[in-house]
C-alpha cells in the first residue's frame, strides 16, 4: 500500500497543480473571441460570452516540441524528436507516437506532439526541458505541454509579466503587455519584435509559451 501511494501523490498533484492553473487562467481566457486571429484587441466581457476552459483528455500525455527540423526522411525528425525527449527525462523515453501538426510551408518549422506513454512520463519531461539548452546539439529546441493555444498564451503572458515587473514599468490593456511604454506580448498575437530600420511591428511564434 505504502508504494502504492508514493505512485499515486505525484499524479495526484499535477492533477491539482493542472486544475488550479485552469481555473486561475479561466477569466483572462475567456475574454479571447474564437473567431478573432490577427488583432491586437481582445473582445470585452459585454460582447463576448465567457466559457468554460477544459483540456481535450487526449492531450494529457502529450507534449509539444518546436525547433525540430523539417526532413524528407521522417525516421531523421523522428530520431531527433526521441533524443531530445530521452535528455529531457534523463533515460530513454518512451513514446507511443510522434506528428507534426499544420501544413508545410518552405523556411517553416512546423511543431510536433509526442504522445508519451503517462501523465507521469509528460511530467518527467517537462520538469527536465531546460537540459536542451545544454546541450550543444539540441540548443534551439524547446518541450511544452500540449495544450489549448488560448492556455499556452495565457501562461506565457503570466511569465512575462513576471519576469519584467521586478525592474521595468509593465502595464497591460486589452489582452497586450507593455514594458518601458513599448509592445512585447500579446494573448493573441504572442511575443512582438520591432523591426531594427523602421520600427515596425510584426508577431512572432510563442516558442516557450
Amino acid at each position: 500500500m505504502n508504494d502504492c501511494s508514493q505512485l499515486t501523490e505525484p499524479m495526484s498533484s499535477a492533477v491539482s497543480d493542472a486544475q488550479i492553473t485552469l481555473k486561475a487562467l479561466n477569466d483572462k481566457v475567456a475574454t479571447l473571441s474564437a473567431g478573432s486571429t490577427r488583432t491586437n484587441t481582445l473582445p470585452t466581457p459585454s460582447t463576448s460570452s465567457a466559457h468554460e476552459v477544459t483540456v481535450d483528455p487526449d492531450r494529457s500525455c502529450n507534449v509539444i516540441l518546436f525547433g525540430i527540423a523539417e526532413d524528407k526522411d521522417r525516421d531523421v525528425w523522428k530520431e531527433r524528436v526521441q533524443k531530445s525527449l530521452d535528455v529531457a527525462s534523463h533515460r530513454d523515453a518512451s513514446v507511443r507516437d510522434v506528428f507534426r501538426i499544420g501544413s508545410y510551408t518552405d523556411g517553416k518549422c512546423r511543431p510536433v506532439i509526442a504522445k508519451l506513454n503517462s501523465v507521469w512520463d509528460k511530467r518527467i519531461v517537462l520538469s527536465g526541458s531546460w537540459r536542451l539548452s545544454r546541450n550543444d546539439d539540441l540548443k534551439g529546441i524547446y518541450i511544452n505541454a500540449d495544450e489549448l493555444r488560448e492556455l499556452r498564451m495565457c501562461r506565457t503572458f503570466d511569465r512575462v509579466k513576471f519576469r519584467a515587473v521586478a525592474n521595468k514599468t509593465v502595464s497591460e490593456l486589452n489582452g497586450v503587455l507593455y514594458v518601458d511604454g513599448s509592445v512585447v506580448f500579446s494573448l493573441v498575437n504572442g511575443y512582438v519584435h520591432k523591426s531594427a530600420s523602421s520600427g515596425d511591428q510584426a508577431s512572432a511564434e510563442v516558442h516557450n509559451g
